[in-house]
């Protein structure tokens, strides 16, 4: 059975052709580092914090064949200083995900990408697969994505309330008046009207004074 072996390549930086030989000149000083996806993907942690970064993951090919090829190991990661490009795997791509969820790899956390990209697409897919929505909903306040928040909670997401004092803080007017009019406990409310008289923002304070907040007694 053969292995498949990845890499995260810069996008700006590295030149992708799908079957192209690439070689490091300067061996062994100069090498690629490869290993197995789900050893590549935990080095990586929450991979999906990376997508503005322009990453990719790229499946690499040995050419074991090759008589200059030459290889070290160490703990589970390779190093090695000829590769064949295979295929590549967008962090900014919902395929990616899907792709990485028929290889067994638990992607609950990925939902957070739709939080920080805006994007509908992988919000409405990752939401069809029953998936904690929670950090999506929160990323998403912390960007100021209005289209992903309503679909999120048009799907039954609750907003807590440290998200929506979180709101005062991150998000534009049109944003923190939508979620102003969700079911929200007073408490946070009138927090978040404190914040905003804070911060000195009138037109905030309008609206959450014309939306319940109160300040405290």
């Amino acid at each position: 059975m053969s292995i498949h072996y990845y890499t995260i390549i810069w996008n700006e930086y590295f030149e992708y052709q799908l079957g192209k030989i690439s070689r490091c000149i300067d061996w062994p000083y100069q090498y690629y580092e490869i290993t197995t996806l789900p050893k590549l993907i935990n080095k990586y942690n929450h991979i999906s914090d990376y997508v503005h970064d322009q990453l990719s993951i790229i499946e690499i090919i040995l050419p074991i064949e090759d008589p200059d090829f030459k290889i070290k190991e160490d703990i589970n990661i390779f190093f090695v200083n000829i590769i064949i490009m295979g295929n590549l795997y967008s962090l900014e791509d919902i395929n990616t995900y899907l792709f990485l969820e028929s290889k067994n790899i638990d992607i609950q956390d990925y939902l957070s990408l739709c939080g920080k990209t805006n994007n509908l697409k992988i919000t409405k897919i990752l939401i069809d697969k029953q998936m904690n929505k929670n950090k999506a909903l929160e990323l998403a306040i912390c960007n100021d994505n209005l289209d992903v928040i309503k679909l999120l909670i048009k799907s039954g997401t609750c907003l807590n309330g440290k998200s929506f004092i979180d709101s005062i803080k991150y998000c534009n007017l049109k944003t923190v008046k939508f979620l102003s009019k969700q079911n929200i406990d007073q408490s946070f409310r009138d927090k978040a009207l404190l914040d905003a008289i804070e911060y000195g923002d009138r037109n905030i304070i309008r609206i959450l004074i014309n939306n319940g907040s109160n300040i405290p007694a």
